[in-house]
């Protein structure tokens, strides 16, 4: 291919979804992209002098110098940027029809790389239960609670021993005396449950918390798999995960799932790109602010309708 360019020739860049002040933000998913060494500094460049949404003037000349490139590398290496969607250029001519600045534009993909880095995120946070998980196997579990199986075993010898006996040659029932009922200890077998509860209650007992089977067949009879689950990653960093999670479930706590944390971290970049004020983004929702009135925005839904939804309240209420 022919160069059509010269080192006098003026390049527009601009950048459409820039969010530096003062400083240049390069998308972590940049590093993830396999960029050549020349690609990964032009892109840099060109995110430092585009500006917030700005344009900037700069010859070819002046970005080799810049770069210490020739002509040839400069122009390739725009061409192989912009085959990978990072920017796009756009060929411009003078009133006489001769050749003038490229209009370069940098490509938004802050949604996409906030995407992919909260995937790693989460499969972080799940790689960390899972060790946690495993730690816990290892020590075989948390130690019994008191009035548990120990105490039952007493009270049973105690009864052997207040048993009522009669001669060899007629059996009586052995009657047992206590003012104190003790409570059962040993889980009821015959309960029926779904495949769906059993799946659940097979991964309570595999999580080695310190809840009896009792309460943990009542659980997986009670929530669904994905409530229990939030509950259950909302308690594992305290000392006791069974009784955290019996006072959240008791309480009906609303908890972040993964999707509700994804679109508010999302509505905290779109806040920022739109430099909307009136917004107010808290743990589990986010009010606009009108005037004397408050608009919701609640974060519980698929994240394609989240997207569109914020765009929508932002052009009627931004």
């Amino acid at each position: 291919m022919v160069n059509t360019q010269n080192l006098n020739d003026e390049i527009l860049i601009q950048d459409v979804g820039s969010l530096h002040h003062f400083r240049t933000e390069i998308p972590n998913i940049i590093f993830d992209m396999e960029l050549n060494s020349s690609e990964f500094v032009l892109y840099c460049l060109f995110k430092k002098i585009a500006g917030d949404g700005g344009q900037c003037f700069k010859s070819n000349k002046t970005l080799c110098e810049d770069l210490k490139w020739g002509l040839n590398r400069l122009i390739d290496t725009k061409r192989s940027l912009a085959q990978r969607g990072l920017i796009k250029i756009r060929k411009r001519r003078n009133e006489h029809n001769g050749n003038t600045s490229d209009l370069i534009t940098i490509v938004d993909i802050w949604s996409q790389n906030m995407e992919e880095m909260l995937k790693k995120k989460n499969k972080q946070n799940q790689s960390f239960s899972d060790e946690k998980g495993d730690s816990q196997n290892q020590r075989g579990g948390l130690s019994k609670p008191k009035g548990g199986t120990l105490k039952t075993k007493d009270k049973e010898e105690q009864c052997k021993k207040n048993t009522v006996k009669k001669d060899n040659d007629r059996a009586t029932p052995s009657l047992t005396f206590s003012k104190e009922k003790s409570k059962p200890s040993l889980f009821n077998a015959t309960i029926k449950m779904s495949d769906e509860q059993k799946s659940t209650f097979e991964w309570l007992k595999n999580l080695k918390i310190n809840v009896d089977e009792n309460t943990m067949s009542w659980w997986a009879r009670r929530y669904s798999f994905q409530r229990l689950e939030t509950v259950y990653n909302a308690s594992i960093k305290k000392k006791s995960i069974g009784a955290y999670m019996q006072t959240l479930l008791k309480k009906d706590a609303v908890l972040p799932t993964e999707q509700t944390r994804f679109n508010r971290d999302y509505c905290i970049y779109f806040k920022e790109l739109r430099k909307w004020n009136t917004l107010k983004i808290n743990l589990k929702n986010a009010k606009i602010i009108c005037g004397n009135q408050e608009h919701e925005i609640i974060f519980n839904m698929p994240h394609d309708e989240f997207v569109i939804y914020l765009e929508q309240k932002y052009e009627n209420l931004g």
